[in-house]
């Protein structure tokens, strides 16, 4: 994989620049790396893994939100818990021809 360092991406500056956005994020997000089958590693617990990632994206992101169907892929309960305790508001917004629901986090 290429980075380029030369140019700045757009959206990732909006980001940083504004942190409050709505931002919609993956299930990925929340699932903690487990690599404990592929290479003779332990798998990252979800502790230590809220604790140094999760914990420090939803505190300086304030817009972070995923849908429904994300929602509904985190599938360990310690996963959900974590987002369920995290959701500050559920807001059923019309999308396409659907209605849906976003979890809006702290």
């Amino acid at each position: 994989m290429k980075v380029d360092t030369k140019e700045v991406n757009p959206a990732f500056q909006s980001i940083i620049q504004n942190p409050g956005q709505k931002v919609f994020l993956d299930a990925n997000f929340f699932i903690p790396p487990d690599r404990s089958e592929v290479a003779k590693v332990r798998a990252y617990s979800f502790t230590d893994f809220k604790e140094y990632w999760l914990i420090p994206l939803l505190s300086e992101f304030a817009g972070l939100a995923i849908h429904e169907s994300v929602y509904d892929e985190l599938v360990a309960d310690s996963v959900k818990k974590y987002a369920d305790e995290q959701t500050s508001c559920i807001i059923v917004a019309q999308l396409s021809r659907q209605k849906s629901k976003i979890f809006i986090m702290n």
